[in-house]
């Protein structure tokens, strides 16, 4: 995971762990997650003043294309694999968590 700007683990996630914050500035960023060109995904994530995007890869791990919040989205052709990037809103701190992603 690649963290940038303000970012922290909360305390109080709805599941008893953790979610995270990002400041203005901050963004989470996950691994890489295989996927099938041509397929449908779903994403959701509990966000209190964030954004999320999708980051479309190719084999090598070049982006491809980046989807701004998105709730759905069709694995393009040459992608091979997503990122998942939770960023800061505007002002102030953004929380995420329950952050889900399915094959539909």
């Amino acid at each position: 995971m690649e963290l940038l700007g303000q970012t922290s683990y909360a305390a109080g996630g709805t599941d008893g762990s953790r979610s995270v914050t990002a400041g203005p500035t901050g963004s989470w960023t996950s691994e890489a997650i295989a996927v099938t060109p041509g397929k449908a995904y779903g994403i959701t994530v509990d966000t209190a003043g964030g954004r999320v995007a999708i980051e479309q890869l190719s084999a090598l791990g070049l982006v491809l294309g980046t989807l701004a919040d998105a709730q759905s989205f069709t694995a393009a052709v040459d992608t091979a694999q997503i990122r998942v990037k939770l960023l800061g809103g505007l002002s102030g701190i953004s929380t995420f968590d329950n952050v889900r992603l399915w094959e539909e």
